[in-house]
């Protein structure tokens, strides 16, 4: 992609699904793929990724007009 615009065209389907298998089988641990009680897997972030990150998340709960604490449920 180049300024939002695809410069080349998208590998065949089965070359996705065999490319996702793959990182699958190889690189994604087992513990990381199970549904219950998954591993979880962090990640490490430069300072300048999380102030763009959080940045992002307040502009956006500030268009849409919401509070932090209006993205809560509370269950009873």
């Amino acid at each position: 992609m180049q300024n939002g615009k695809r410069v080349k065209p998208s590998p065949p389907l089965e070359e996705i699904r065999a490319y996702v298998k793959r990182q699958l089988y190889e690189e994604v641990w087992q513990e990381e793929q199970r549904f219950e009680n998954p591993h979880h897997h962090f990640l490490d972030m430069s300072p300048a990724y999380y102030e763009m990150k959080m940045g992002l998340l307040k502009q956006t709960r500030y268009e849409r007009g919401h509070s932090r604490e209006a993205n809560h449920i509370i269950w009873i």
